[in-house]
């Protein structure tokens, strides 16, 4: 940067040439500060805008902690369990002659066949992972994926909340810059990563361009009623700018009560998945004894 600024690049331009680093939010945030003479402002409200979602980012990874070492240990129980301690019954139960119940079977295979079934889905793993990146230069199959993502039950409304929030949140920060709010909603749309919502803000931004109202162009089904209803008041009043702050507080608050709920039904989930493995482990060993007691 300082190289293209000595040169008499305007910083705009300097942040442009290095595409890896500087987002179009802030490239575009940056040169409106400049033309406006107000880079001072826009600087504090991208610190801001950035330290929000760098904070909002470590919230939902410092809850994940929790949920992650409980997967792991039920993981490592679980290979101990059908490893270590199920085929010394097994061997017992063998050398009295007791056949084993289908459950107890099922544990064994899978006890003695850990290492080959961790290598298979790590195989499958990976090719996935390869497959969404080949894929994605299909526009039709990732809007099919997103799409799915956005009909998950919790995780479908968090995406559009969050997502909702963050496009608000730019359109704020881009009109009160000076950028005209078609140009401030190509941007935002430009940010979005999910293909069905880009898509519904490509609609929005054709029909600016007829002159319509924002709110009216807003679909429900991805933007909540009530942000829909904040932004309407806003375009009425003409106070669009703080309407759209207002928006995006409402949004985001509604996504971290979605987060905070989302958190808690996951720790649960597993230790009830823990609980019915090892019970079912249990189970494995159990029902053989009761068949050496009948033998004598």
């Amino acid at each position: 940067l300082n190289l293209h600024i000595r040169r008499g690049d305007s910083l705009a331009e300097a942040c442009r040439n290095q595409p890896y680093v500087f987002s179009e939010i802030f490239i575009c945030m940056i040169e409106a500060g400049e033309l406006s003479g107000n880079l001072s402002d826009i600087l504090k409200i991208l610190s801001a805008y950035y330290s929000d979602m760098s904070k909002q980012n470590e919230k939902i990874k410092s809850a994940m902690i929790y949920p992650s070492i409980l997967g792991v240990t039920s993981l490592f129980v679980v290979i101990f369990l059908t490893t270590k301690v199920l085929p010394v019954y097994v061997n017992i139960f063998s050398s009295v002659g007791v056949q084993l119940p289908k459950i107890t079977q099922i544990f064994m295979f899978l006890g003695s066949n850990i290492v080959n079934l961790c290598i298979i889905v790590f195989v499958l793993f990976v090719l996935l992972f390869l497959g969404i990146i080949k894929y994605q230069e299909s526009a039709k199959i990732m809007y099919q994926i997103d799409k799915l993502k956005l009909s998950i039950p919790f995780m479908g409304q968090l995406i559009k909340k969050s997502i909702s929030s963050q496009i608000a949140r730019l359109l704020y920060i881009l009109t009160s810059s000076g950028i005209p709010i078609l140009k401030a909603l190509e941007v935002s749309c430009n940010t979005v990563k999910n293909q069905v919502i880009k898509m519904e803000l490509k609609k929005v931004h054709k029909g600016l361009k007829q002159w319509k109202n924002l709110s009216e162009l807003m679909s429900e089904k991805i933007f909540s009623p009530m942000m829909v209803k904040i932004i309407a008041i806003g375009e009425e009043s003409g106070a669009l700018e703080e309407m759209l702050d207002k928006a995006a507080s409402f949004s985001l608050n509604e996504a971290k009560i979605l987060e905070d709920r989302l958190i808690l039904f996951v720790e649960p989930v597993i230790i009830i998945v823990l609980t019915l493995i090892i019970s079912f482990i249990v189970i494995s060993v159990v029902i053989p004894m009761f068949d050496i007691y009948n033998l004598f």
